[in-house]
């Protein structure tokens, strides 16, 4: 009895220490100002103040609703720890929205700067607006800028920036960007490079374990996600590229274009540790190629690829779904899924290839029969109540086709004889209305 009543008292000490800080917007009731107390009552106004009373273990809570913003938000020097995260979340079931419209910045200027940071968990709220103004140099939405680690970004959406959505860079490493969107993103006004620095997701980091899940990028000018020059581990799972190096909503050319653009690796020395490992991926409609690793002049690296698809990239400029040509790329690519992008896949050197769509045995074909849609207009609808992905039809197989228990296993989970080849296993037993 004693033990427990030591437990209860530890647990109740606990939440006596961790705070709750609440910050809403001026036009909410009760309206923020940062002269409240940052109770529910009287919320303040600003993460700026909220993070400078904040301490491991407390929860920032963000109220609904659209903050005009007027300068960056910094949030540097001060951590969580393992067992006592600081969150910054939005409210409960309340959607805030981070607006920088209003401003002119010229500099470089990011809406949310994490500096010297690390075990935060951030969820649940937007940052759009920061537009790069005639002259003026480009933006990032949110910005890991050196030294963050361990650190969560989950439900977090970048668009209409005037330059890159999201950005790892220094030795930020450990993190992970869960169920995150970035699009509608482009520097037009960039006088060495117009176009050429909108990225969803960037990182030059010298950090290490970076990893990305259901996240999506797509119409911004640059890259969907852009890992050139990234010394350490980057992981993909479930991620989706797509109608990226345009000018956003239309055909006109923008930067680059490459739906996943995975090398090379920055510095020396050379390695054959595996730095890129991307699976159940989706690159369509990009303008250039899908998944892409460019070496020459750089540094030997390792890459896995295994269940993914391109479709549809480079189709007016004869980019390849698959290009893996420079002789430091050395890649290991299995199940993978190739349809009707601009090239036959171009890979070359020291790879890996096997049971993919275009070097399976025994041999496949792809037409649009093998899909239950290839219509791409729900790929960047609203997500779930949970977060998670919009539900789809998109590219998934259908029943017939030859590309079902077509793979190899490589130690993800499939649910027949043997996996299939791209990126969504085959049930068999889906409802009868369901399937084609």
């Amino acid at each position: 009895m004693n033990k427990i009543l030591v437990l209860i008292l530890l647990l109740c000490s606990f939440q006596l220490w961790a705070k709750q800080i609440i910050i809403a917007p001026g036009t909410a009731s009760p309206s923020g100002n940062d002269n409240n107390a940052g109770t529910l009552a009287a919320p303040y106004l600003t993460l700026t103040k909220a993070w400078s009373v904040v301490a491991a273990g407390d929860t920032i809570y963000i109220r609904g609703g659209t903050y005009a913003m007027v300068s960056q938000t910094r949030l540097i020097n001060k951590s969580g720890t393992e067992d006592r995260v600081i969150k910054i979340i939005n409210y409960p079931n309340e959607s805030p929205v981070f607006d920088f419209s209003a401003t002119t910045f010229m500099t470089n200027t990011t809406g949310i700067h994490i500096r010297n940071a690390g075990y935060l968990y951030l969820k649940g709220f937007r940052i759009t607006g920061l537009v790069q103004r005639v002259g003026g140099a480009s933006h990032y939405g949110i910005r890991f800028y050196d030294n963050v680690n361990y650190t969560t970004l989950k439900n977090i959406e970048c668009d209409h920036i005037g330059g890159t959505g999201f950005v790892v860079g220094g030795s930020s490493g450990n993190n992970l960007f869960e169920d995150c969107d970035s699009h509608h993103n482009s520097d037009q006004y960039s006088i060495s490079d117009p176009w050429g620095s909108g990225d969803g997701f960037q990182s030059a980091a010298t950090g290490n374990d970076n990893t990305f899940i259901r996240c999506r990028a797509w119409w911004n000018s640059d890259d969907g996600f852009d890992f050139r020059l990234v010394n350490g581990l980057v992981t993909l799972e479930s991620c989706w590229a797509f109608n990226n190096g345009y000018i956003p909503e239309t055909t006109a050319t923008g930067g680059n274009g490459e739906g996943f653009k995975l090398g090379p690796k920055g510095k020396a020395p050379s390695t054959t540790d595996t730095l890129r490992v991307v699976f159940n991926c989706l690159a369509f409609n990009n303008r250039l190629s899908g998944f892409a690793g460019l070496t020459a002049g750089y540094y030997t690296m390792y890459i896995i690829m295994y269940n993914n698809i391109a479709y549809s990239n480079g189709v007016g400029v004869r980019g390849n779904g698959f290009r893996f040509v420079d002789a430091g790329m050395v890649t290991t690519l299995k199940n993978n899924l190739d349809y009707r992008n601009g090239a036959t896949p171009a890979i070359s050197h020291p790879n890996t290839h096997t049971n993919n769509s275009w070097d399976s045995s025994p041999e496949v074909t792809v037409s649009n029969a093998d899909f239950r849609s290839i219509d791409p207009g729900e790929m960047s609808g609203a997500r779930q109540a949970d977060g998670s992905l919009p539900v789809t039809t998109f590219l998934h197989l259908a029943r017939k086709s030859d590309l079902i228990n077509a793979g190899i296993d490589v130690g993800l989970p499939y649910e027949n004889t043997a996996p299939d080849i791209g990126a969504y296993e085959y049930v068999f037993d889906n409802p009868p209305g369901l399937l084609k």
